[in-house]
């Protein structure tokens, strides 16, 4: 999925973005 605040690219399985920490 991809993070709706930065854009980044996280998996599926991950509640926070890896790269600014909004919550999923």
């Amino acid at each position: 999925m991809f993070c709706p605040k930065c854009g980044t690219r996280n998996d599926d399985n991950v509640k926070f973005c890896v790269n600014c920490g909004n919550p999923l």
